[in-house]
C-alpha cells in the first residue's frame, strides 16, 4: 500500500508519512516515495585492537566474519527500503511497531524498551541557510547499533574518524559510549544553528536601527518561528537523555552516566539560549514598533505645526478676502484703500508666523 505524503512547515522534516487509517500495527509501507534512490550503508566492526568498515550493497553482508568480541554498527544515509529493514529485523529480532517508525518520518524524540534492546528517535538539525530537522532511529543492542538517516549527510563521518584511530576513548569503550556519542553528536549540531540565528539578530539589530526596512518584522517572525521549533526539538532531545539516565538501561555502564550528564548540560545550555534569542527577538519587534511610532509622531507633530502656523494666516487672508466696499461706510474695511495695504497684510503674517516658531521653540515642541 502506498504512503500518503503531507508538506509540512520549512522548518521541520519536509516530508512526513504515515499509514491509510486502519492499516495493522506494524505494517511496513511497500513503497516509499524516497526509495528510488539507494541508501548508502556503511558497517563498522571494532573494538579496542581491531577495526573494520566497508560499504555494504547487501545487507546480509553485514554478517559475513562478524566477531562475538567486537561492537558492530551499522549506518544507514538515506531512506531505508522496507525490504532491509525487514532483512535488518529478521537478523537482529527487531520488534515491528519500531520498524514501522523508521519508515513514518516526524517521529517524536523518544526512547522505547523492547525485550532485548531499545529504539530511539533523535533529531538532526541540517547545516545550512535553511533550518530542517531530519528523523534519525536507532536501535541500540547488547553489541551493535544500527542507525538510519533520514537524509544522507555524513552527520556522524567525525564520529567515524574518531573509531579509524585507535588511540581514542571510544575505541576503548563500550556499545553503551558509542550511542552517547551518537545522540550528543545530534545535540552539538543545535549550536551552528544558533550561532548562525544570532548572527541573523545581529544584523537585524543594526538595521533596525540604521534604516527603515518593512521586511525587518517578517524576518524576526522566522527567526522567531525556528526558536519555537529549536525550542520544542531540544525539550524533546533533554526528556531523550533524561529517560537514558533515569530508567536504569540495562546496557549502560556505571561510568557513562557522567557523559550522559554532559549531554544534558548542553540541552540545557540550548535551550536557556533559545529563551534568550526569543526576548532578543521580542525586543527587536518591539524596537521596531517603537521607532516605526516615534517617525510617524515626528512627521505628525511636524505637520501639525505646519498646520498650527497656517491657521492665523489663514484668518487673516479670510477676513481681507470679504466684500465690504470701503465707500459705504468709514469702519467697512478701510486698509483697502491704503497705499501700502497688501505689503502690509504680508508684514503682518510673516510676523505672526516668526513669533509662534519662536514660541514653539521656547517650549521645545520640536
Amino acid at each position: 500500500m502506498a504512503l500518503r505524503r503531507i508538506e509540512s512547515s520549512p522548518w521541520l522534516s519536509p516530508v512526513k508519512h504515515y499509514h491509510p487509517p486502519g492499516t495493522a500495527p506494524g505494517t511496513l509501507a511497500e513503497h516509499h516515495p524516497n526509495c528510488e534512490n539507494i541508501a548508502r550503508t556503511t558497517m563498522i566492526q571494532y573494538n579496542a585492537d581491531y577495526f573494520e568498515e566497508k560499504n555494504i550493497t547487501d545487507p546480509e553482508q553485514c554478517w559475513e566474519d562478524e566477531r562475538s568480541d567486537c561492537i558492530w554498527w551499522i549506518n544507514i544515509e538515506g531512506i531505508c527500503s522496507p525490504e532491509t529493514l525487514s532483512v535488518l529485523g529478521e537478523h537482529y529480532k527487531l520488534h515491528p511497531l519500531s520498524m514501522e517508525d523508521v519508515l513514518n518520518a516526524g517521529q517524536h524524540p523518544k526512547l522505547e524498551r523492547y525485550d532485548d534492546y531499545y529504539f530511539m528517535v533523535v533529531p538532526l538539525i541540517s547545516e545550512g541557510k535553511e533550518l530542517v530537522a531530519k528523523q534519525v532511529s536507532i536501535f541500540w543492542g547488547n553489541n551493535y547499533i544500527i542507525t538510519m538517516e533520514e537524509s544522507e549527510e555524513s552527520a556522524f563521518e567525525v564520529l567515524r574518524n574518531r573509531l579509524r584511530n585507535p588511540k581514542t576513548k571510544i575505541r576503548e569503550m563500550g556499545c553503551d559510549y558509542l550511542a552517547y556519542c551518537l545522540v550528543d553528536t545530534m545535540v552539538d549540531r543545535f549550536f551552528p544553528c544558533m550561532e548562525a540565528l544570532r548572527e541573523e539578530l545581529d544584523i537585524l539589530e543594526a538595521s533596525i536601527f540604521s534604516r527603515y526596512d518593512k521586511m525587518i518584522i517578517e524576518r524576526v517572525h522566522n527567526i522567531k518561528m525556528k526558536l519555537l521549533v529549536l525550542d520544542r526539538l531540544i525539550w524533546a532531545s533533554q526528556e531523550l537523555v533524561d529517560s537514558i539516565q533515569n530508567e536504569e538501561i540495562e546496557l549502560t555502564s556505571p561510568n557513562i552516566d557522567l557523559y550522559l550528564r554532559d549531554c544534558r548540560d548542553h540541552t540545557v545550555q540550548i535551550a536557556h539560549t533559545i529563551d534568550g534569542y526569543r526576548g532578543i527577538s521580542n525586543g527587536l519587534i518591539d524596537s521596531h514598533i517603537s521607532l516605526v511610532s516615534s517617525q510617524q509622531n515626528e512627521v505628525i507633530k511636524v505637520l501639525t505645526i505646519i498646520a498650527t502656523i497656517f491657521i492665523p494666516l489663514t484668518f487673516i487672508v479670510g477676513i481681507y478676502g470679504m466684500n465690504f466696499n470701503p465707500q459705504a461706510g468709514p469702519l467697512n474695511m478701510p486698509e483697502l484703500n491704503w497705499r501700502y495695504g497688501y505689503l502690509g497684510c504680508w508684514i503682518l503674517m510673516i510676523f505672526v508666523s516668526l513669533a509662534m516658531i519662536y514660541y514653539f521653540k521656547r517650549r521645545k515642541w520640536f
